[in-house]
């Protein structure tokens, strides 16, 4: 096992789960990324890649120039080559993909010397592509002992690195992002669109590669355009995120909704219009959205060990029943809420401070419901954010679609986060009746906390409670 800078990744590849195990004195080894998958472990046998003749050659520092070079540049590859004995050669491996897409192999492989420049610094230059070529390369060193290795790893989530020869030729006023999957990817990620199980592909946006990453549909699956949820390799990061989603419904008319929480001074998802090129076909723009993980927190200025759940569209224990994620307590099934909601900061950590949060907003009433809600509960922001929604005649909301969160700092208290919001401006969920009160509907399910903030309100304003449909008009009116 190589451990790189100070963490170690193992990948249960029946799971399709990530383990980042801290290795905290772990030698910092130079190689490219900060993480390294351990695949096929021998557990009580020697380590398959145990030797006893020393370390090959590393390779570190990769560069190539110019970062997004044109079909009328050369791109020279430079990378920094240190060992324990002598250097006796270094090479350049690459590979050069072009249209059709997506591709069944590569349209030609090579190999180039890499000379010797000043402070152990390797180079080597590629002649000019055509636009619209992805180039991939790797780097083998070797001493005069022997050994050899070459960089990057094919064990590392990214075994390449890669750039795009493009001449700004799609003509639009948005960024243009490229998406490449080879053929068999792209069958498999056709042959059943419903499925959450992602398939690899390729990204290219601001011009940069982001290569080997993990992509699946999300969304409409039935629908001709397509959405794409992304997770890009754990050191990878496209304007600090890691992970994104491409959604295709009502791009424009989503991006209006968003922009309104920042409107009224409500932080929200940041969102990017783009062009999408899939496989060498204009596919349509999207709306590109930053997806809410530890990294997103940090990125926020908030802990990475925040408290952040994603409600799922309801849970299902069989023999038991359905159980919604209106933020209910399941006092007799714990075993639930890992069902109902999905847990984006600590993933692997416990749902208890949800449970608690769900309990006494169950169990709690009169004034003391009401100093807890104060207590616990950014109550001003979860109204504003709330009141954004029902001004634009949202369907799709609280039934699923949003997240709670709390940071993990003394007296920080529960807010909601709104995604998905394609179902603005009423009409553009094409089948779904939004009329509710004068056309507008104000809620589609109870949410625990919002018939909360309602009954309050009738009660302390009209000395009466009302609950249902004609309590939330009447809060509205």
């Amino acid at each position: 096992v190589r451990l790189v800078g100070s963490e170690m990744c193992i990948r249960d590849r029946r799971a399709s789960r990530r383990l980042d195990i801290l290795v905290a004195d772990a030698p910092e080894f130079p190689a490219h990324g900060d993480r390294r998958r351990v695949l096929g472990g021998t557990p009580g046998q020697p380590n398959t890649v145990h030797t006893s003749d020393g370390l090959p050659p590393f390779v570190q520092d990769f560069v190539h120039e110019p970062a997004r070079p044109s079909s009328l540049d050369e791109v020279t590859v430079s990378a920094r080559v240190t060992g324990d004995a002598a250097i006796a050669a270094v090479s350049l491996h690459y590979e050069i993909y072009r249209a059709p897409f997506p591709y069944e192999a590569p349209v030609q492989t090579g190999d180039l010397d890499m000379l010797r420049g000043e402070g152990n610094i390797y180079e080597a230059t590629l002649v000019p592509r055509p636009s619209q070529t992805l180039v991939r390369y790797r780097i083998e060193a070797s001493d005069v002992l022997g050994r050899s290795w070459i960089y990057p790893d094919e064990q590392e989530l990214s075994p390449h690195r890669s750039y795009w020869v493009y001449d700004g030729e799609q003509d639009t006023e948005l960024p243009a992002y490229f998406l490449i999957f080879s053929r068999e990817a792209f069958d498999k990620l056709n042959q059943n669109v419903l499925s959450k199980d992602t398939v690899e592909a390729t990204l290219i946006a601001d011009g940069i590669v982001y290569d080997h990453i993990q992509t699946r549909y999300r969304g409409c699956r039935k629908c001709p355009k397509k959405s794409y949820k992304v997770k890009l390799n754990r050191h990878e990061l496209l304007r600090d995120m890691n992970r994104l989603d491409l959604n295709a419904d009502w791009p424009i008319a989503e991006k209006v909704g968003y922009n309104m929480f920042w409107m009224v001074g409500e932080s929200n998802l940041g969102t990017e219009l783009v062009r999408l090129v899939r496989n060498g076909e204009y596919a349509g723009v999207m709306l590109a959205l930053d997806s809410p993980n530890g990294s997103w927190a940090r990125r926020r200025g908030l802990s990475e060990d925040i408290e952040l759940y994603k409600a799922r569209e309801g849970g299902n224990i069989p023999g038991v029943g359905s159980f919604s994620q209106s933020l209910n307590y399941f006092p007799d099934h714990p075993e639930a809420y890992p069902r109902v909601y999905i847990k984006r900061g600590d993933s692997l950590g416990s749902f208890q401070t949800l449970i608690d949060f769900t309990r006494d907003l169950s169990e709690l009433s009169g004034a003391t419901a009401a100093e807890y809600l104060d207590a616990h509960v950014d109550v001003d922001s979860w109204i504003r954010r709330v009141t954004v929604h029902q001004i634009q005649g949202y369907c799709d909301f609280h039934v699923k679609n949003y997240y709670v969160l709390r940071t993990p700092d003394p007296g920080a208290r529960w807010n909601v986060l709104f995604f998905d919001i394609d179902g603005y401006w009423g009409a553009t969920m094409g089948g779904f009746d939004c009329r509710g009160c004068e056309d507008i509907t104000p809620f589609c399910s109870g949410n625990v906390v919002n018939v909360r903030f309602i009954g309050s309100h009738l009660e302390e304003n009209h000395g009466r409670p009302k609950a249902g449909q004609d309590a939330k008009c009447e809060l509205l009116h």
